[in-house]
Order: C-alpha cells, then sequence, then structure tokens
C-alpha cells in the first residue's frame, strides 16, 4: 500500500476486526468507495459490515471516522480522505459546469467580470472578459454558466445586463438576447441557466421577475411560468422527463420546484430552517435522472444536499468554513454523474471545489 500523501499512526494491536471508538461520531459507511477489495469493511462497533472491501495487501480492515478513511495494515494505522480538491483565484464565483469528457470546468466568475475555462489542477486557464461593461466580450456580473460540449458554445447569465450571452470561450460567435424588464424578451436579474443542445431552448431563472423562461437564443418559442416569489435562482432541466427543477429562496421561502413550463405536474419540497427538509438560501440545483436525486445548495447552511423530491435519502455534507468539507456561502453547483463527483463553486472562500461527499 502506498502511503504518499497518507498520515501513518503508532502501531495499534491487530485483531480480525479492530475497532476505533470515538464517542462523538457514527458515520454511515455504506457509501465508503475502495478499489481492489480486499479484506473487510466494519462498522463502529466492530463488526463486520460488508465483505470483500479493501486497498492494498495486508488490510484487516477499514474504517471511516469523522469523514476520514482508516485502514489498519499490519501494526500501523494508515488514515487518507475522500476526494478534496481546491482551485482558487477566483473573485465571488457563482456558476459551474463541468465537461466530463474534456475535465475542463467553466466557470462564472462573478466579480471579475468574465468566465473562466480550467482544470481542477489549475491547467488550461483561459478566460474571456474582465472588464465590466455591456459591449461584446463583456459582463456585469456573469452569474451561472452551462456548456454544450458539442457546438462548444458557452451560455451565460449576464446578471446586471439583464440579458444571455452566448459565446465561445475565445469570444466567437458572440450573441447576446434580453433587456431590463418584466415583459418578453426581458428579465430582471437573471440568475440560473440550463440549456438543451437536442431542443436548442434555453432555461432561465428570471429571479427578480419570480418566474422562469424557456427561450432560444432569438427569442423565438419564448414561454413563462411564474409562481416563484421571492425569487428564481437555480433551474435545472431534464430533457427525458420535460421536468424543470428549481432553486426557489428568499424572505423566509426555502425549496425545490419540479415542474413543467406549462406549470404541470407542480411540486414543492422544502422550507426555511436547518434541519431535515430544510434549507436555508436554497440557492442552485442539479437532477439526477438515473437515480432521481436532485443535488442543492443550501447556501447559508453552508453545505449541499442530496435528497429526493419526496425528501427521500436526505443526505448533507459541509459546515461553516474554509478547510475540508468546509463552505462559505456556496452558490453553483454541478453534479457529474459518470465519476460521480460534485463540483461547487464555493463563493465566499474564492474558489472551486471538487469532492464526493461520500455518496458515491
Amino acid at each position: 500500500m502506498s502511503t504518499a500523501g497518507i498520515k501513518v499512526f503508532q502501531a495499534l494491536s491487530v485483531k480480525d476486526h479492530p475497532t476505533i471508538i470515538d464517542d462523538k461520531h457514527s458515520p454511515d459507511l455504506s457509501n465508503v468507495r475502495i478499489d481492489n477489495p480486499i479484506g473487510a469493511l466494519v462498522n463502529m462497533e466492530g463488526t463486520e459490515k460488508y465483505n470483500s472491501v479493501g486497498f492494498g495487501n495486508p488490510i484487516v480492515a477499514i474504517h471511516q471516522l469523522n469523514g476520514h478513511i482508516f485502514s489498519l495494515s499490519g501494526s500501523k494505522l494508515y488514515e487518507g480522505y475522500p476526494v478534496w480538491e481546491t482551485l482558487t483565484g477566483f473573485n465571488n464565483p457563482r456558476g459551474i459546469y463541468y465537461d466530463s469528457t474534456s475535465e475542463y470546468c467553466y466557470v462564472a466568475d462573478y466579480l471579475n467580470f468574465r468566465i473562466v475555462k480550467t482544470k481542477i489542477d489549475g491547467t488550461g486557464w483561459t478566460v474571456l472578459g474582465g472588464t465590466q461593461g455591456s459591449g461584446v466580450n463583456q459582463f456585469n456580473s456573469a452569474n451561472d454558466i452551462h456548456y454544450d460540449p458539442a457546438s462548444e458554445f458557452i451560455y451565460v447569465t449576464d446578471r446586471g445586463n439583464h440579458r444571455i450571452v452566448k459565446t465561445k470561450i475565445d469570444g466567437s460567435g458572440w450573441t447576446t438576447y434580453g433587456s431590463s424588464g418584466s415583459g418578453v424578451g426581458q428579465f430582471g436579474y437573471l440568475h440560473g441557466i440550463h440549456y438543451d443542445p437536442a431542443s436548442e431552448f434555453i432555461y432561465v431563472a428570471d429571479e427578480s421577475n419570480d418566474r422562469i423562461v424557456k427561450t432560444k437564443i432569438d427569442g423565438s418559442g419564448w414561454t413563462s411560468l411564474g409562481g416563484f416569489e421571492p425569487g428564481a435562482r437555480g433551474i435545472y432541466y431534464d430533457s427525458a422527463s420535460e421536468y424543470i427543477y428549481v432553486a426557489n429562496s428568499g424572505y423566509g421561502v426555502a425549496r425545490i420546484v419540479k415542474t413543467k413550463i406549462d406549470g404541470t405536474g407542480w411540486t414543492t419540497y422544502g422550507s426555511q430552517g436547518s434541519g431535515v427538509g430544510q434549507f436555508n438560501g436554497c440557492e442552485d440545483v442539479c437532477y439526477d435522472s438515473a437515480t432521481g436525486y436532485c443535488y442543492v445548495i443550501d447556501r447559508s447552511n453552508f453545505r449541499i444536499v442530496k435528497t429526493k423530491i419526496d425528501g427521500t435519502g436526505w443526505t448533507t455534507y459541509g459546515s461553516s468554513g474554509s478547510g475540508v468539507g468546509e463552505f462559505n456561502s456556496p452558490r453553483g453547483i454541478y453534479y457529474d454523474s459518470i465519476s460521480k463527483y460534485i463540483y461547487v463553486a464555493d463563493t465566499n472562500n474564492n474558489r472551486i471545489v471538487k469532492t464526493d461527499a461520500g455518496w458515491a
């Protein structure tokens, strides 16, 4: 077993199923991922929970404690961490999209008035914009972002300019749509965005108008749905079911809304608070059609939430801070169903985060 980047502790006595005792934590081991299974996974009482789990030989047992993974090999205890990678260099990042094919992240860098393309290790860093304005290649607070790998076009909610921007990362193909207002072709401080390449429709959260909008970049097919007082924030469109998932939040309201653009199938989940089934700043949402889970930014609770629309499977991850497993007012989320990793725009920490949260 390689110990590179892993803490090594003093020798412990070895038993068939050794136990690590911690009175303050009783973690669920059901989602621990280990490659090359050898050995046995045990729970906090020391009894076997799953057979044939391990990494390396000879592994006697594996334990998870307070978010860390422990393995006992021979007479040494090794500690490794679940995936947690960060990249700084942003100023209030808000929206994030991850392309699993190229492994690039696309980030709406809100207070730098630009969009950034980068890998999580910082390689391939490319920017468009950087000057506040309303002209070509300019943004006035880019809030959210969606990337279409097939066409290489990026779709951005240019919040302060009350418009949608379609562009490539080099600025070619620059196209905008929208102006300030509440009528057709008008927006009030756009928030979330989702692009459906099959239909070429764009779905946006028109926050100050308390509505969501479906439209093409030329304005054709404009359709809107209200009822999102006091504000529609994050948005995700599931093309298979034609359902839209909206993070609806502000002034005592904190919930997820599932609906079609005509209002049919309207379903809500959540209330204001910090307990189970509660959000405090329901900021963004992703939906995984394979499992039926929503992944939600719970901004002022400093956490991300995994839940179904009926509340089953409720799980949270995160607390306030700037360390591992901590967030400071996150605003954007992307769930990659292929790798099972979660990408977060950790806004007030001015960074993006890649994590598995122990949910894979």
